[in-house]
């Protein structure tokens, strides 16, 4: 206590703002330690742990340290959480909560809830939370109430020996037809407590204790399983699911149900099984829970009002705290794992926890567990088929499922209507033709199929299987051999399926222009303009050089070759000098020369590079990372890759990390082992681990990438990688190869790797295994399931007809160089047009020029003939 009194002085001294986010820990009584020590490990795994205070009074204090303590604490900002029982210290904090100090109390009360006394949820900083004991204590109260019955025995461990207040919500009638007793744990006295149960007719007993225990009690009572004259019924806080199925047993089993958000509170169990060393937990998962909302909402409110203080303190402003700290709880009451957080009268808050009402029926032969109902305090106990608590409708099943096309996948008909369709609803449908039975479909809430977390907690299809919740699951659930120590499955519906590696399809560029699409436009228009300019060059030198043969004919009279380049003559020189035929006969002048010889460096440098451009362009488009395993892809880093959070892609991975990590260690303590001998110790000397880590790296590598939590998503980023960062998603054979059927865009690359068979999932030691699997090998002998899988994969209505992809292996396709060819029917469109164009001119020009070269020859004649009379004349 002293020591505690002197921290609070310490930081009460301290001016940092960082201990302002001070939370105090009250308690008064030894009890409540194992209570307190808990929160101060919650508030350390949430890393507020350097300002926590825990108070705790002496009942010999004498000088008022616990007062002074109290004082010192709510002279700064803080949050207290009061764990007391003596009403003395709870008006004493409730006197400081009044005064602005939030304050979390744990109240003790019993209460008969009354729905219409819930409230909107207000704004305040007092909190007085119920316990979640008061959960069972006004469920033993409805029990008796469906039962009836003459007289209720209720049996309890020393952790449950509160429920004895209930008797404050029973009338007088049922106080008096009401015993209490502690629960015997030795088999003779077990019996005879069970014995001396039964003396009176029609009569309830009610087990609490923890799972594993009552398993053992009712095993050591077996003998009166079936007495008429006794219902037995099974009330717990623990969430652990009767597993023992050797027993010959009817019981109600009544405990907590939780919901997907129990993962975060599971992580913090791991964390302090590490640091104390102690895997044990000493609460029920539903009361620690609680507390560990109770720590999340006061780190959020003093997150937050440090937050404030960052932004508002000064020395002229007050600091209000008002309307957060329920505000903070209402928050992280939308993430508890087992239920929300609602207002009841005169500022009272409760948990809003669900029991599952399950009805357990067990012999030598098969175990059957199934969900008949559900308590809650706001909406009191639900049956789902009838008023009673007792054995649900035979052949009536709960299957769970998860959508997975084209197993099982949404549709909207034509009136607007939602439904399933798929691969498992129609093998339901031929179920049903062999096996008289009803069913009702639910979809699992966290959308899994099942991965066992470090606590060995079980989430998705398969927990809701263990757990009672489903009676089976027609989902595409991988039988492997994990899942089999804990669900039983029929026999494979479905062939072996494994894994795939879907990537995106590659979609090359393909146009009949790719030949120009080669050079980018602004080297085309340098090439272009080099061209005009380098004839128009040699026109001109070729015009005023005195050497050219344009200006020195006398000089080239006798050379075979007289080429007068005028500009056109040019063009068509630099057009040649660019083909193999060449530009023909070069000018005679040096000037002249030296700028076709410059020009047919050019050309050369050009053409080069058009062409292996061009060569590339063809042929490097096609070529990609060779990827055709999962080796293949675990050896390079060039494409990123990654499976579906909570998929059986996950599950093989996980696996497979754990078991490489387990080869390792044996490795290490064989040869690292100071008591091995020192020549066994020799012979496992190596240079290199000689085991493999392929999957490590992968993983490792796939925890950077990040996981896609849903099928959606990772086909989005499959879709959004580029050329340069490629994205990979590992998956399901039957699923991704539809997405490759009714999507174009995507591909499978590799073989399929860890094949399993697909098998309808059911409760282990349920007879309906063994009644599914005849009636699947009776459809399988059918070829009904052939005809399934033909429809929903083959003739799948959305199925596409996608393009052949490119081969390495085949030629250049007609859409790369088909361009080619309409160079040359342009080109023979030109001639044609030219042809026409020269022969018209022609013919016009022959028109009009034909009559003037009759009359100059008659004019030639008569010269002649003139000229010869002149001549005569002289």
């Amino acid at each position: 206590m002293w020591l505690s009194y002197l921290v609070i002085q310490w930081a009460h001294e301290t001016e940092s703002a960082e201990h302002w986010r001070t939370i105090v820990l009250f308690a008064d009584s030894p009890t409540q330690l194992a209570e307190s020590e808990m929160l101060s490990d919650m508030f350390e795994y949430l890393n507020v742990m350097d300002h926590v205070i825990l108070i705790t009074v002496d009942e010999a204090d004498r000088r008022g340290t616990v007062e002074q303590a109290l004082n010192s604490a709510i002279s700064m900002p803080c949050v207290i959480i009061s764990l007391s029982r003596s009403a003395k210290w709870i008006d004493r904090l409730k006197a400081f909560a009044q005064e602005g100090t939030p304050l979390i109390q744990i109240i003790p009360e019993v209460v008969h809830f009354d729905a219409r006394k819930i409230v909107e949820f207000p704004s305040t900083n007092y909190l007085r939370l119920f316990s979640p004991h008061v959960v069972l204590m006004n469920s033993l109260r409805e029990l008796f109430f469906k039962f009836e019955p003459n007289h209720m025995v209720v049996l309890h461990d020393s952790y449950y020996g509160f429920v004895k207040n209930a008797d404050q919500l029973f009338t007088v009638q049922q106080r008096l037809a009401t015993t209490f007793e502690m629960i015997e744990t030795e088999g003779t006295h077990i019996r005879r407590q069970v014995a001396a149960a039964t003396s009176k007719q029609n009569v309830v007993i009610v087990l609490m204790a923890n799972t594993s225990f009552l398993e053992y009690y009712l095993s050591e009572a077996q003998s009166y399983a079936y007495d008429q004259r006794i219902s037995w019924v099974v009330l717990t806080l623990h969430t652990c699911p009767y597993q023992t199925g050797s027993l010959n047993v009817s019981v109600a089993w009544i405990r907590p149900a939780y919901n997907k958000h129990i993962e975060y509170f599971d992580d913090f169990v791991v964390w302090r099984a590490q640091k104390l060393k102690n895997s044990e937990n000493v609460f029920p998962d539903v009361v620690a829970s609680f507390y560990y909302d109770i720590a999340r909402a006061s780190s959020k409110f003093s997150n937050m009002t440090l937050r404030i203080l960052h932004w508002t303190k000064s020395d002229n402003e007050s600091i209000s705290f008002s309307n957060r700290l329920s505000n903070a709880l209402q928050v992280e009451g939308s993430v508890a794992a087992f239920g929300p957080y609602h207002a009841y009268e005169n500022n009272r808050y409760f948990q809003d926890i669900r029991l599952h009402l399950l009805w357990i029926q067990s012999d030598s032969e098969c175990r059957t567990t199934q969900l008949i109902g559900n308590y809650t305090l706001k909406n009191s106990m639900q049956f789902f088929y009838s008023n009673r608590l007792d054995k649900p409708k035979d052949n009536h099943y709960r299957i769970a499922y998860v959508l997975q096309p084209p197993f099982i996948e949404a549709y909207q008909n034509e009136k607007g209507e939602w439904g399933l369709q798929g691969y498992s609803i129609d093998l339901i449908g031929e179920l049903q033709k062999e096996i008289n039975f009803t069913y009702e479909l639910y979809a699992v809430a966290d959308s899994f199929f099942g991965a066992m977390n470090e606590r060995g907690r079980w989430n998705g299809i398969i927990g809701d299987i263990i757990n009672g919740d489903a009676d089976i699951s027609m989902s595409a659930i991988v039988a492997s051999a994990l899942r089999e120590r804990y669900v039983d499955f029929t026999f494979p519906h479905y062939d072996l399926s494994g894994q795939v590696i879907l990537v995106k399809r590659s979609e090359p560029e393909d146009s009949f222009f790719k030949f120009v699409t080669v050079l980018e436009l602004p080297v085309w228009g340098s090439i272009l303009g080099s061209f005009l300019f380098t004839s128009f060059l040699i026109w001109i030198f070729d015009r005023f050089s005195p050497y050219s043969y344009r200006n020195n004919k006398e000089k080239y009279e006798n050379d075979p070759e007289k080429r007068v380049f005028t500009f056109k003559e040019s063009l068509w020189f630099c057009m040649n000098s660019l083909t193999p035929q060449g530009g023909g006969e070069v000018p005679k002048n040096m000037s002249g020369r030296i700028i076709a010889a410059t020009w047919w460096l050019f050309g050369f440098i050009i053409i080069a590079s058009y062409t292996a451009n061009l060569a590339a362009f063809l042929t490097v488009s096609r070529i990609e990372t060779k990827i055709s395993d999962l080796n293949d892809l675990s050896r390079q880093y060039k494409v990123k890759y990654a499976v579906i959070k909570g998929s059986s892609a996950e599950s093989y991975f996980r696996r497979m990390v754990e078991v490489e990590y387990r080869f390792y260690d044996a490795w290490k303590d064989m040869g690292l082992n100071a008591s091995t001998p020192p020549l066994e110790r020799a012979k496992l000397a190596v240079w290199d681990y000689p085991v493999s880590d392929q999957f490590t790296n992968m993983w490792q590598y796939m925890q950077e990438t990040g996981l896609p939590n849903t099928l959606e998503e990772g086909l989005k980023r499959v879709l959004d990688s580029s050329s340069t960062e490629k994205f990979a998603l590992i998956g399901p054979a039957a699923t991704l190869r539809l997405v490759v059927l009714t999507d174009c865009r995507f591909k499978i690359i590799g073989e399929e790797f860890s094949r399993r068979p697909f098998a309808i999932t059911v409760q282990q030691g349920s007879c309906l295994k063994d009644t599914f699997s005849s009636a699947i090998l009776k459809l399988l002998n059918e070829r009904k399931l052939e005809i399934l899988k033909e429809k929903w994969w083959q003739n799948h209505p959305k199925k596409k007809n996608c393009p052949a992809e490119d081969s390495e292996s085949e030629g250049i396709s007609v859409m790369n160089l088909g361009g080619v060819f309409i160079v040359i029917l342009i080109g023979i469109f030109f001639c044609l047009i030219s042809l026409i164009t020269e022969y018209y001119y022609f013919k016009r020009k022959h028109k009009k020029c034909l009559p003037i070269s009759c009359n100059s020859a008659a004019r030639a004649t008569n010269g002649s003939l003139g000229a010869g009379v002149i001549e005569h004349r002289f």
